[in-house]
């Protein structure tokens, strides 16, 4: 994050706020063997299922964000007006 204030004239100044944030979620990358995913079925439904889960591996998750504002503000004798 970074921030940048700036006073334009005795009634109006200027906010830029610019960021960027880096997540990765990803699954650990695990090999093989696996211990087999067992399900066992109570009248054609899913009853409980145990082992390991076939969609984990080398599962990607990463995130990127960025940011960027901007506000711009007049001083009124009474209000302060922003844009942004």
């Amino acid at each position: 994050m970074g921030e940048w204030n700036a006073s334009l004239s005795n009634n109006m100044s200027n906010n830029l706020i610019v960021g960027y944030n880096a997540s990765n979620e990803s699954r650990k990358n695990i090999s093989p063997p696996w211990f087999p995913e067992v399900e066992i079925l109570q009248g054609g439904q899913p009853y409980t299922t145990f082992g390991f889960e076939p969609f984990t591996p080398d599962n990607q998750l990463v995130y990127h964000s960025y940011q960027l504002q901007d506000n711009f503000t007049v001083y009124l004798p009474k209000h302060s007006v922003t844009f942004g």
